[in-house]
């Protein structure tokens, strides 16, 4: 059964609520720290999930994040998207709607 809008909409803002705006707002806003959190090393391959963000986003592995960077943040959770599945890049509407909504909870 394919997925509404909506839904993909609720999928994506629960990625960013539950994961990436948490790590953000407690200090860990970097790429590197948030995806070392997201994809430990003892599970996955975290240099290579680093490098890929990087490489997608044009953001620096070190660079500090701030959960006000909308443009920042759903760069970022497409190119998460794009690697945890298979380089699936989910349409950027449905990430800052998602987006929209992680932040206004």
């Amino acid at each position: 059964m394919a997925r509404t809008d909506r839904q993909q909409q609720g999928i994506l803002r629960v990625q960013q609520r539950d994961n990436v705006l948490p790590c953000i707002d407690r200090g860990e806003n970097t790429v590197e720290k948030i995806i070392t959190l997201w994809a430990p090393k003892s599970e996955n391959p975290t240099e290579a999930y680093v490098r890929f963000i990087c490489t997608k986003t044009g953001i620096k592995r070190n660079r500090p994040l701030s959960i006000y960077e909308r443009r920042l943040i759903v760069a970022i959770i497409v190119a998460m998207t794009a690697f945890e599945c298979r380089r699936y890049y989910p349409p950027i509407s449905y990430v800052e709607a998602g987006y929209d909504l992680a932040v206004t909870e």
